[in-house]
């Protein structure tokens, strides 16, 4: 009769003439599996049946066992195919396009100026144009009496006589946060403002101030509302024309927009007005 180290030797005979060996602890995770039974001498007469080779049967049963632990890792080897087939490929993000005076743009999510020290995009409808890579405007233009628009840029400071540039800007100058800049315009002599009112654009934190420009304002003598960190400034025509100015901390670095009407401006430009400024997500640059 063979004993377990017999079976143990048959066994790792038999995997051992294949091609690939199989490695020990599979082996050993196998034999596990196949029932040993230490015989003993019984101390009253047995029951005789008719007689099993035992042994064929637990070679069997390895076998069998085998078998499916073979199948089984053969699934599991890199690049075997599942039965559903190779993953999908992942799709790539689309990119979202610039700003850069196109013109007439069609409806969808753009981005502002990417010089600006934030990512700025929003969504735009329908109607709706640009001229440069920082304003988007409405239906019936930027001007008098009906039109709409809104800016996106920096503030570096204000000027001492917005309807004389001439004079410079003030000093000391404007310092870096919302409250800074929000205290200086509506502190300045020569600007007719509401406000300021909390507001959260994205989740993120400012105040928006209100401001309508004086009589002597025209395109022969602009209202100057500031100079942006790239020396440009930033200024409107038309007395009485209107804007809404926010000011936001975008992870520590201000952002300023402005949305500008007129008061022959549609209720429906305003809505369409707001729901882009609604939509915008800002993303700091580290």
């Amino acid at each position: 009769m063979s004993t377990d180290h017999d079976v143990t030797r048959i066994v790792r005979s038999w995997l051992e003439e294949g091609t690939t060996v199989v490695p020990d602890r599979v082996l050993d995770a196998v034999l596990d599996q196949v029932p040993a039974i230490h015989q003993r001498r019984l101390r009253w007469p047995a029951r005789r049946f008719p007689t099993v080779n035992t042994t064929a049967l637990r070679i069997g049963l390895i076998a069998a066992v085998l078998i499916v632990a073979a199948l089984v890792g053969w699934r599991l080897l890199p690049g075997s195919i599942s039965p559903g087939g190779p993953p999908a490929p992942t799709a790539k993000p689309t990119p979202i396009p610039k700003l850069n005076s196109q013109g007439l743009l069609p409806a969808g999510r753009y981005q502002v100026d990417a010089t600006l020290p934030m990512k700025v995009t929003v969504a735009v409808p329908d109607g709706w144009s640009t001229d440069t890579n920082w304003v988007v405007i409405g239906p019936n233009g930027n001007q008098a009496p009906n039109g709409i628009a809104i800016r996106f840029y920096t503030v570096k400071n204000l000027l001492v006589h917005p309807l004389t540039p001439s004079a410079g800007a003030i000093s000391p100058p404007v310092g870096p946060s919302v409250d800074d800049l929000v205290k200086a315009m509506v502190n300045h002599r020569d600007w007719t403002t509401t406000g300021p009112s909390p507001i959260t654009i994205d989740g993120y934190v400012g105040q928006v101030v209100h401001v309508t420009l004086p009589a002597g304002t025209s395109a022969a003598t602009p209202f100057y509302l500031s100079g942006d960190e790239l020396g440009g400034d930033v200024y409107g025509w038309v007395a009485g024309q209107v804007f809404d100015i926010y000011v936001v901390d975008v992870g520590g670095k201000r952002l300023v927009i402005d949305a500008f009407h007129y008061p022959g401006t549609s209720a429906a430009d305003l809505a369409a007005q707001q729901a882009i400024l609604d939509s915008a997500q800002l993303t700091p640059i580290p």
